[in-house]
């Protein structure tokens, strides 16, 4: 049993893929947002209704036992006037343990095997982390950590394939990343070196030259130090693409 965050929220249960009503998505998201801690049912109560009706407690039941009958009788337990979720895996707990251990197989050398773990575990992501709650803000700080943990992932995935010397292969995949999320200087930083380490030199210092454009337009910035030492080193042919 597998809850699964990055993206649409769904259950994994038998390889196959179970989906909620809304009402449950946002009471399952609560739970997981809490991961081992109580969840009051106030709370509970305020995020499914802005103005709870007096049935709302009973309802609410209804929606924990549909999701106990998915997830399992003891998933879900009851204590004092919450809930906690327990005994459940949420994939982002995956994706953290591959960047640690890929980590360390980068550190160790052992670059083709951390690769191939990030390559494997890159599935997870189907997109935008919890779409279904874009309007709720209580979530916005549990989006913004999805979002976080998936960067770091996105990071070490392309560390690993630079390592590797796959640059020619990752470089439409880092052009996609880039028109995402053009504030990232590391992933522009990335894609300079695919591109040099591809010989292609001039187009890896247009690109560096785009990241200095959108962080001047977009957020009033000079790029950092890391984008001005690689456009040194590409223009002495000295860059280290790894």
């Amino acid at each position: 049993m597998l809850v699964c965050v990055f993206g649409p929220l769904h259950i994994v249960r038998n390889e196959a893929v179970v989906t909620l009503g809304h009402q449950e998505t946002v009471v399952l998201a609560r739970l997981v947002r809490d991961l081992g801690r109580v969840v009051m049912v106030d709370q509970l109560l305020d995020a499914l209704w802005s103005a709870p009706p007096r049935t709302a407690r009973k309802t609410l039941q209804g929606y924990v036992h549909r999701l106990r009958r998915v997830l399992g009788s003891d998933s879900i337990v009851r204590e004092g006037d919450g809930y906690r979720l327990a005994d459940v895996a949420v994939d982002v707990d995956a994706v953290e343990v591959a960047i640690r251990e890929s980590a360390q197989l980068l550190s160790q050398g052992q670059v083709r095997a951390a690769r191939d773990q990030l390559r494997r575990e890159q599935a997870t992501f189907r997109g935008d982390p919890l779409p279904e709650l874009v309007d709720d803000l209580s979530m916005i700080g549990a989006r913004r950590r999805l979002q976080e943990v998936e960067s770091r992932f996105v990071d070490m995935l392309y560390d690993a394939e630079l390592a590797a010397g796959n640059h020619l292969a990752i470089i439409a995949e880092l052009e996609e990343h880039v028109a995402r999320q053009p504030l990232r200087e590391r992933l522009w930083a990335q894609l300079a070196r695919a591109l040099a380490a591809s010989g292609r030199q001039s187009d890896a210092l247009q690109a560096l030259s785009r990241a200095r454009l959108v962080l001047a337009t977009e957020v009033g910035l000079s790029p950092g130090p890391q984008i001005t030492a690689l456009e040194r080193a590409i223009l002495e042919q000295t860059v280290d693409v790894h």
